[in-house]
């Protein structure tokens, strides 16, 4: 899962919908845009230094660790 939303609260921003122009370079409508928010679908990789650079944020901070596995 990504940590878009996560990203977005730890910044104090609660709702920031992007430009027609973001949409466009992504390739996404804004209920793509809602759903990777919302975490009910996640970007692709290729995606994700685009969505940084529109957050100001590291690509690592959108990115969730795997849990790891207790032997």
């Amino acid at each position: 899962m990504n940590r878009i939303a996560k990203v977005l609260q730890e910044r104090g921003i609660e709702d920031l919908r992007p430009s027609d122009l973001l949409l466009d370079s992504l390739g996404i409508k804004i209920h793509t845009w809602n759903k990777w928010v919302n975490n009910k679908l996640d970007p692709e990789l290729a995606q994700l230094p685009v969505i940084a650079q529109f957050i100001n944020c590291d690509i690592c901070e959108l990115i969730k660790e795997p849990e790891t596995a207790k032997v």
